[in-house]
């Protein structure tokens, strides 16, 4: 190479070289030692491969046996790695160099260009189109799980789909989401996720407030350890548990107060800050649905105490309406026959005057019992249940003889037969409406000419828990198949009140239930409804 070419080359803004067949270096520029850090004297001998980055050479020498081949242009892009352990980007191209009678190749020359600026725009164009997709998958990981928010009403399903999406988008394997306990002192869980992993923990085994736990709660931050079973944490773990590699916890914050937490845990890699970042805000979400549940349920409940209380309304204006009218019309009736009798003395004899001044004295005291039902019925609702031990079997007899006085003239038997000495049971005075209701109405829905009531006292269990048994047996109309089924019902239709029974039925079941008891009705002769009923009452023993 003559003098001026080779100044031309010491000035050429790209790194030249010249190698023999086998690659080694034969002559290099100045520019070409200030790209690899390699002086000309060293580079002399040394092969070209050497100065390519231990990672790209496999690949360009792939690229350079292809070149051969083919005898075309070598193309290349590769690191080179620096004697000062710097690492450039560099373009490569080379061409054989050909004797000048046969053309055959006596070796190559080629220049490298610096395009370590290009690339590491390439680079960076391509982390940020990495975080901008990383982003955008953080961003729909998080739109699905504010549409579970108010995809699902209760709070264990929509804490579950938002954890689920917080699993997948962390990495994690196992957790859980529980709730603090009305009393703050531990967690009561909501679903517990092992991620496949073998877990002999009871779910009713208590969770303490502590431990890393107890960090989260405090800080109200989310809180993370990777090296789980080697720290001061471990200790708190309960035998069986979930073999933790890794864990982190995000608090649920609602209303400035921490409500619950939600636990992840054996994370491939280790957990990072943007983990506990990402874990806080579906924390977040996950306290927003609970407190979408709470004011759902609140709502529900709101609105059917409205519906209830509407229904009551209407059902006892319904009652008392209806009932009431029926008392009047019987007054009147009765009424109308004193008249007609006084005008016409010889129409009714005595006896028949005193039935219908019984009849009219029974319609008054059924009016005033109408009236005081539903007081009875509303003041339950408003204020509850007073109860104490009482002896129902004492009360038994008391409402019988008041029933007795209420019908002097009637032909009334009322027996009382118990196989017991005391009936102790955990009730109210309301008791009382209950024996007087059935009573009453065995006595009122009863066209035989001697009205006869038998009760039966004995004792039963009921799911292994002792209870007194009363039988009220009647020999009344009795009471059809259809109308049993609706019988007790707090929504009884009007068309089966046209006997005036509704209301009695009602406040007896309401008392008896309260009390914890059952009753239903049977026919007193097994395949004929119309011989009369046997009324079944099942109270807890008391006592």
């Amino acid at each position: 190479m003559d003098e001026k070419n080779l100044k031309l080359k010491e000035m050429s803004p790209v790194g030249l070289f010249q190698t023999d067949l086998k690659g080694n270096y034969l002559l290099v520029n100045e520019r070409w030692t200030q790209m690899t850090g390699i002086s000309q004297e060293s580079a002399l001998g040394l092969g070209w491969v050497e100065a390519i980055h231990p990672e790209d050479k496999e690949t360009v020498l792939r690229e350079w046996f292809n070149f051969v081949a083919k005898r075309g242009i070598f193309l290349s892009e590769y690191r080179i790695k620096r004697k000062d352990r710097n690492i450039t980007w560099v373009s490569c191209q080379a061409l054989p160099i050909r004797h000048q009678n046969d053309f055959s190749p006596i070796g190559f020359m080629g220049a490298l260009t610096n395009v370590d600026h290009l690339k590491q725009s390439e680079l960076k164009i391509k982390k940020s189109e990495e975080s901008l997709k990383k982003k955008t998958i953080e961003l729909n990981a998080l739109l699905d799980a504010t549409k579970n928010v108010m995809k699902y009403r209760n709070f264990e399903k929509a804490s579950r789909a938002i954890f689920d999406s917080c699993k997948e988008l962390i990495g994690a394997k196992s957790g859980y989401v529980a709730l603090l306990s009305p009393d703050g002192a531990e967690n009561e869980l909501v679903f517990l996720e092992s991620g496949g992993l073998p877990c002999t923990v009871s779910p009713e085994l208590p969770m303490p407030i502590r431990g890393l736990r107890a960090e989260s709660y405090k800080s109200r931050k989310a809180v993370y350890d990777n090296n789980f079973m080697k720290s001061e944490w471990v200790q708190f773990m309960p035998k069986g548990h979930v073999a933790l590699k890794n864990v982190m916890f995000a608090p649920l914050n609602l209303e400035g107060k921490t409500v619950g937490i939600m636990g992840m845990a054996n994370k491939e890699g280790d957990f990072t800050e943007n983990d506990a970042q990402l874990a806080s805000a579906f924390s977040e979400l996950a306290a927003i649905a609970l407190y979408n549940s709470k004011l759902i349920e609140s709502l529900n409940n709101s609105q059917a105490s409205c519906v209830a209380a509407l229904e009551r309304e209407d059902l006892y204006s319904d009652i008392l309406a209806h009932d009431m009218n029926n008392v009047l019309t019987n007054l009147s009736l009765g009424v109308e026959l004193l008249k007609k009798s006084k005008n016409n003395p010889g129409l009714m004899d005595s006896k028949k005057i005193d039935n219908i001044f019984d009849n009219l004295k029974g319609q008054i005291t059924r009016g005033i019992n109408l009236i005081s039902n539903i007081q009875k019925l509303s003041q339950m609702k408003e204020e509850g249940f007073n109860f104490e031990i009482r002896d129902t079997l004492e009360i038994l007899k008391k409402v019988q003889n008041r029933v007795l006085n209420t019908y002097p003239q009637k032909k009334i038997n009322i027996d009382i037969d118990s196989e017991i000495q005391e009936c102790p049971i955990k009730c109210d005075a309301l008791i009382e409406d209950v024996f007087e209701n059935l009573m009453l109405n065995a006595i009122q829905y009863n066209d035989s000419e001697i009205k006869r009531i038998e009760i039966k006292i004995s004792r039963e269990d009921v799911d292994g828990t002792p209870h007194f048994k009363f039988q009220f047996i009647d020999n009344g109309m009795g009471i059809h198949e259809e109308m049993k089924k609706r019988l007790f019902k707090e929504r009884i239709e009007k068309e089966s009140r046209k006997k005036g029974m509704g209301m009695g039925l009602l406040l007896v079941n309401k008392i008896i239930k309260n009390i914890g008891g059952r009753i239903k009705t049977q026919n007193r002769i097994p395949e004929d409804y119309t011989k009369g009923s046997n009324f079944i009452i099942l109270l807890p023993e008391g006592a």
